[in-house]
């Protein structure tokens, strides 16, 4: 499945995913679809600095966790949440930022999504989440990221 959104309205390109389902666990193209709108709320959150949508996308305990500028960082993403509410968001600064879903996996409860992205306040990460279905809805509870002057 290939979408693209070459600097339309939204302001961002989504260039490509892939989807991979394992044994008997193949979920229903809604939780396919759940999860999806899970990281592109991530992405449009990321983009305007939303945080609002993007607390609405995590677990209230969600953990994040990466590599900023060489600096080992082990929290929640609340430190996230200030760093966009402190400086200009892409979307203001007219920044070129891309968001790029590169996988989202999917067995039974659990749900794995890769996500690169382009020039988000200046810098380039490589993302991944973990999501888990709470009650009737999928919610990242971890983040691992890498930002592009990481060796």
């Amino acid at each position: 499945m290939l979408e693209a959104l070459f600097q339309g309205q939204k302001g961002y390109k989504i260039i490509d995913e892939k989807t991979h389902y394992w044994g008997n666990l193949v979920q229903s193209p809604d939780d396919y679809a759940s999860v999806r709108t899970v990281i592109e709320n991530y992405i449009e959150g990321s983009f305007t600095a939303d945080t609002a949508l993007l607390k609405s996308c995590f677990h209230p305990k969600a953990l994040m966790s990466g590599y900023y500028r060489g600096d080992m960082d082990v929290g929640s993403p609340q430190t996230f949440y200030d760093q966009l509410e402190s400086e200009p968001s892409s979307k203001s600064s007219g920044d070129g930022y891309q968001a790029e879903i590169s996988f989202i996996h999917i067995a039974g409860r659990m749900a794995s999504a890769g996500l690169v992205e382009t020039n988000l306040l200046g810098s380039d990460y490589v993302n991944h989440f973990h999501l888990l279905k709470i009650d009737d809805g999928w919610r990242i509870v971890s983040k691992i990221y890498v930002d592009s002057l990481e060796d």
